[in-house]
């Protein structure tokens, strides 16, 4: 055998081996990805940790009853994951109903009339989709009508705005009232606000 048909060859052998190494890596199948922690896809390709996202929603229907308002709020905590909401160690999370009232042409700036008037506290976790129920009657004395118009005397306009608020330490405490983002990672819906009520009332 020849020099030239030996190094025929061996081109020849490297040639198949290629070809066969290429079939072999097309037949295997894609490799099996561990199982690890449960994740959420977000915006800007990262993957964090699935998280919490508490809600406020409030609503409220409202009757005069001999003469006086009365107000019925119901506002939910709910949790919209996907992750679950767990209570912080050491916090007291609860969500709080608050009304500011004020009687234009006063502002609400000029009167500072604001309170909490009901509460009900997160005592556990929260899955995804579960929620809590902040329902309390908040009553008005001397109502007259819903609504506004030209006061008789002894008559005045009063309106109202309800508020339904998360808050992580309730009673408020001293130092960091907001949860953190790993507790919960949408704090823009931990309120949710009514459209005013607006009434004519006897003067006091």
């Amino acid at each position: 055998m020849t020099e030239q048909t030996t190094r025929s060859s061996r081109l020849i052998a490297i040639a198949v081996c290629g070809v066969l190494l290429a079939g072999a890596a097309a037949a295997a199948p894609p490799p099996t990805a561990k199982p690890g922690v449960q994740r959420a896809p977000v915006a800007g390709g990262q993957i964090p940790f699935l998280c919490a996202d508490l809600k406020a929603t409030i609503t409220a229907t409202k009757a005069i009853v001999n003469g006086n308002g009365v107000i019925t709020v119901h506002g939910k905590v709910c949790n919209l994951g996907p992750g679950v909401f767990k209570v912080p160690a050491g916090s007291s999370p609860a969500g709080v109903l608050m009304v500011y009232t004020w009687h234009p042409p006063k502002t609400p700036a000029q009167e500072g009339d604001v309170k909490d008037f009901g509460s009900k506290p997160i005592t556990g976790n929260l899955a995804k989709g579960q929620c809590v129920d902040v329902d309390f009657v908040y009553n008005v004395p001397n109502v007259i009508q819903w609504g506004h118009r030209t006061p008789q005397p002894g008559e005045r306009k009063t309106s109202r705005q309800f508020v339904l608020r998360i808050d992580k330490f309730y009673p408020p405490q001293v130092g960091p009232f907001e949860f953190t983002k790993a507790e919960d990672c949408n704090l823009d819906n931990n309120r949710a606000v009514l459209p005013n009520i607006d009434s004519m009332e006897k003067t006091p």
